[in-house]
């Protein structure tokens, strides 16, 4: 699907994924007179970037179906404020508990390092100070020393990096009770219900995530996010949502 394939507005666009073969959904707009039909579809549905023989049976889901939906959802969550922060502090929690094997690995690493790090500086040393050993073999030595400090910091930045994106701070927290708090009394308003930015800012700021599924007849959205998990059947819009 290009960029510019739509007259609709995808709320989860570029966020779900096909829970069948575990490919990106994409967004397929398609029309009839002046009706728009807004639809997630499975790339591997639309014979894109796949190889012969690995199509996907997920069918269609109709996007208007699934982001009222969705969205319903988040308004529950998110305008119970105290409900909210609790939900915030155990994802909190759980990032804690998936970073720590991340926390031992930097702490092995920080050990080597600093292993190697006084070899080296023992062998500088000793090249400037003791003629009684051959400086190439000295040097061939602090050059070896060089690689295996080189890698360790190198594995080391990986790390960080793959903490940096399962972190979640207090700081994170606040910002998101604040935004809660903030749109909490617009939440239900015709204003926030036609702003797709402001409703796409919440999206992201609660990196809100989905795998499309189906479960005998009914077609199903499992929505993960900082506010928990929910499987939602997808139907159209009603008062109430289809929890499953």
């Amino acid at each position: 699907m290009g960029g510019k394939n739509t007259d609709y507005d995808y709320l989860l666009r570029f966020r779900l994924k096909c829970q069948h073969c575990r490919h990106k959904i994409g967004a397929l707009t398609t029309k009839q007179g002046k009706a728009v039909y807004p639809y997630y579809a499975c790339y591997a549905r639309m014979n894109q970037y796949v190889r012969l023989g690995e199509a996907c049976d997920l069918p269609y889901f109709r996007g208007d179906y699934v982001d009222p939906i969705v969205w319903s959802w988040i308004k529950e969550e998110i305008t119970d404020i105290e409900k909210l922060r609790q939900k915030l502090h155990v994802y909190q929690q759980e990032q804690e508990r998936v970073n720590e094997p991340y926390r031992k690995q930097l702490t092995m690493i920080d050990e080597l390092l600093e292993k190697n790090r006084r070899k080296q500086n023992r062998l500088l040393e000793l090249y400037l100070e003791n003629d009684l050993f051959s400086k190439e073999e000295i040097m061939a030595q602090v050059a070896a020393l060089k690689k295996i400090i080189a890698d360790l910091e190198e594995e080391r930045a990986k790390i960080l990096s793959k903490m940096e994106i399962t972190s979640f701070q207090d700081e994170q927290i606040e910002e998101i009770v604040a935004f809660a708090s903030a749109i909490a009394e617009e939440v239900s308003s015709i204003e926030i219900e036609n702003d797709f930015d402001a409703r796409r800012r919440i999206i992201e700021l609660l990196n809100v995530e989905g795998y499309l599924d189906t479960q005998g007849k009914d077609k199903v959205i499992h929505i993960h996010c900082v506010l928990g998990s929910e499987s939602l059947r997808v139907v159209k819009k009603t008062s109430n949502i289809a929890q499953i």
